[in-house]
């Protein structure tokens, strides 16, 4: 870009984002933690066969959508335990919450069993007397009345850093970070060691290295990018990411494949309760809604973003044209206690035009479909997933025999991934992955040399394992 209207173009975008900046609410008194309530609960049939009365007491963990994602028993026997543990993964809480957030928490409940009471049946009454009433039946309906539940203990339960050298970001802490507009991506801006190309573009140097060896990640899966171009919200809809973690230096086995930093966000489990977001400002707009089915057990996720810069533009930098919009949708359901299938679909588009000599300088579109398998106990994490994707990327410059480049392909991506705790000090990890990767266009051009490259289909795959070890001090 020439000098004047380069800076121009940067005018712009800092003015768009001042007049966007809406400051959080610091918050320095003691953060307000409420504990989870339940609002749904299945009754606890009294086990078939068993005698007597008995007392069981579990461990729950609640997740951070009020379901159940976890059962332990502390203390009880056969055949109540089973049955206690069974029943009580259906329950529906209200998430515990540390300043509004939804967040993990442990309680403790008692469960008491109470053995059905019998009727045995009414003699036949004489003739002509009155009709003996019926004998009531030892049904589940009567041994569902016959159990108490009382919860005897609540714990909130932290966050853990799970990655060792990573600067970590939940989404919670974005919440107090003036103009960050409450989406972790946009922290990643002014963390140390991080300073973009150039206002407005979403690439960015990570302690000195280039901004093609920075690696990008949501879910594990690779993106061209986390930013739209000018204005800079996230490709994700803020209310939809979970967690954000860069990785200056020395990033774990699994974000292979990178020769610089690498920036992973991880999204939401689903929900079982509804929630939504609306963001408006005068140079974009997004939303994001979700919608639980089948009591609780599946979810449908809708969301996007849509960017209208040209006015603005049109007053400080009337030459260029800028245009972005991503969307996002996801459906899941929970199979059990531990396992989830869901489609995860979401994508992007980012142009930037000189209008005068009618040139794009800037055009990244990608769109990925992620297909997975879910096991999420309170000790390990598994998952198996089928990702498809396209991508288009171009790069240019305003002069006519400046560099530029553009990359056209499609690609089917399988991988498997495996986390199991085994100690509260040791964590085991490993995956492996496989794809293909169709080229249909790679075109670099520096000065009057244009190299093209042939059409053709590339195959990559890996395995990695890792473990992390923390020593008690």
């Amino acid at each position: 870009m020439r000098d004047g209207k380069l800076g121009r173009f940067a005018f712009a975008v800092c003015v768009a984002g001042l007049l966007g900046l809406v400051p959080a609410r610091a918050r320095a008194q003691k953060p307000e933690v409420v504990a989870p309530t339940q609002v749904a609960a299945e009754p606890v049939a009294y086990p078939e066969g068993a005698q007597g009365t008995a007392e069981v007491v579990l461990e729950l963990v609640i997740a951070q959508d009020g379901s159940v994602g976890d059962v332990s028993v502390r203390e009880g026997s056969e055949p109540f335990a089973s049955a206690a543990r069974i029943a009580v993964t259906h329950w529906q809480f209200t998430p515990a919450t540390r300043d509004g957030i939804p967040i993990r928490a442990r309680i403790t409940a008692k469960i008491s069993f109470r053995e059905p009471v019998i009727v045995p049946p009414t003699a036949p009454a004489a003739e002509g007397g009155p009709s003996a009433a019926p004998a009531k039946p030892t049904t589940a309906v009567a041994a569902k009345e016959a159990v108490e539940t009382a919860p005897t203990e609540i714990r909130v339960v932290g966050e853990e850093r799970q990655e060792l050298g990573s600067l970590h970001i939940p989404r919670s802490e974005t919440r107090l970070i003036p103009g960050a507009f409450a989406d972790p991506f946009r922290v990643v801006e002014v963390l140390p060691g991080v300073a973009p190309v150039l206002s407005g573009i979403p690439y960015f140097y990570v302690r000195g290295a280039p901004p093609g060896d920075v690696g990008y990640r949501i879910d594990g899966i690779p993106v061209p990018l986390l930013f739209h171009v000018g204005a800079g919200p996230s490709v994700i809809a803020p209310a939809l990411v979970d967690r954000v973690d860069l990785f200056p230096g020395a990033y774990p086995a699994e974000h292979g494949r990178v020769a610089g930093a690498v920036i992973a966000g991880e999204t939401m489990t689903p929900s079982s309760v509804a929630r939504g977001e609306a963001q408006a400002r005068i140079f974009d707009a997004g939303a994001m809604i979700e919608q639980p089915f089948a009591n609780g057990r599946g979810s449908v996720l809708l969301g996007g973003r849509y960017g209208y810069t040209q006015a603005i533009l049109s007053l400080v930098a009337p030459d260029y044209g800028l245009n972005y919009w991503d969307y996002q949708a996801r459906i899941a359901y929970r199979i059990n206690a531990t396992d989830t299938v869901s489609a995860f679909a979401f994508g992007a588009l980012d142009r930037l035009t000189n209008e005068v000599v009618d040139r794009t300088l800037f055009d990244t579109q990608f769109h990925r479909l992620d297909l997975r398998w879910d096991r999420h106990t309170e000790q390990s994490h598994t998952r198996l997933a089928l990702t498809l994707g396209s991508d288009h990327v171009l790069n240019g410059q305003e002069g006519p025999a400046g560099a530029g480049s553009e990359l056209r392909d499609t690609t089917a991506r399988l991988r498997f991934e495996a986390n199991q705790r085994l100690s509260p000090q040791l964590r085991l990890r490993g995956g492996a992955d496989a794809g293909l990767t169709n080229v249909k266009t790679e075109v670099d051009i520096f000065g009057p040399r244009v190299t093209t490259q042939p059409a053709r289909v590339d195959f990559a795959g890996g395995a990695y394992a890792d473990a992390i070890w923390r020593v008690r001090g």
